[in-house]
């Protein structure tokens, strides 16, 4: 989903400079990632697609001018995926630069920064049942690209959370993909295996938001929504985090994963963001 909202100002950037009889299409995976930009006003169509092939073979079926590749082996010599972070992070390039790059655009500074957007007619944009939550913080400690962490920051650093919510009063609202249920508490709203839109609602109401290196971390940067960042995984932050500055970042990308998070500091950290201006 990160690399959508990064690709969706790359467009819209991309149809301001284009004529207007001429359309854009933009293919994506089924699911939450192309309802990411259901609403992107710079494209004409979201095409669902199950693989990188499906999108390639857009370009042998005709009915397209041209197919861009927003992929960062397309970026690198040979087309080769392994090390893409290290020659961004030796060019100075964010994921959002490559893939600009990828779709052959130069990206202005303006335009450098993800996007998203709400439709006041579609249901699932309906921000009433945020609003009905009151403060609270959005927790979301699952990622796609280092899926070997979660476990552990599951294990090490939510049941801490979890604990000085309940202890202070405070609300947590844990989203993600559907797991097995959370230990029942009061301060506890368990929103895993919303729809991306509904949960963009709740990511857009939060106080502050905890999350991993993932797409709700590029969610929040495009909401400007406070952001407390786990660096887990193996990418460099500089590369892959997001563009505005967090409110705090804990841990580094690397083998110690959450272990390397003192829970204290971060469980100190989130109820400050909670109690500030409360």
């Amino acid at each position: 989903m990160g690399d959508l909202l990064y690709v969706s100002s790359i467009l819209t950037q991309l149809r301001n400079g284009l004529p207007p009889d001429v359309g854009i299409d933009l293919a994506a995976g089924r699911g939450l990632w192309a309802d990411a930009v259901r609403h992107l006003p710079a494209v004409d169509r979201v095409l669902s697609t199950d693989s990188w092939d499906d999108i390639a073979a857009l370009a042998r079926a005709g009915g397209h001018e041209r197919v861009f590749l927003a992929r960062v082996s397309e970026w690198m010599p040979w087309r080769r995926y392994f090390g893409w972070t290290w020659r961004a992070r030796l060019s100075r390039k964010h994921l959002i630069d490559v893939l600009a790059d990828c779709l052959d655009v130069r990206l202005d500074p303006a335009a450098r920064r993800p996007l998203y957007l709400f439709d006041p007619t579609d249901p699932e944009d309906d921000p009433a049942p945020a609003k009905e939550l009151g403060r609270y913080a959005v927790v979301a400690l699952h990622g796609y690209t280092h899926h070997g962490h979660n476990d552990a920051a599951w294990r090490l650093l939510l049941p801490p959370l979890l604990a000085d919510a309940g202890l202070r009063g405070h609300r947590l609202v844990v989203v993600g993909p559907p797991g097995e249920p959370l230990v029942p508490s009061t301060g506890v709203v368990d929103r895993r295996g919303y729809p991306i839109r509904r949960m963009a609602r709740l990511v857009n109401g939060a106080a502050v938001v905890v999350s991993v290196l993932n797409g709700i971390t590029v969610l929040a940067d495009a909401l400007e929504r406070p952001l407390i960042l786990l660096a887990l995984g193996r990418d460099p932050v500089s590369v892959v985090g997001p563009l505005r500055p967090p409110l705090a970042v804990f841990g580094r990308p690397g083998p110690a994963g959450a272990s390397g998070i003192e829970a204290a500091a971060l469980v100190d950290r989130v109820g400050r963001a909670l109690r500030d201006d409360a």
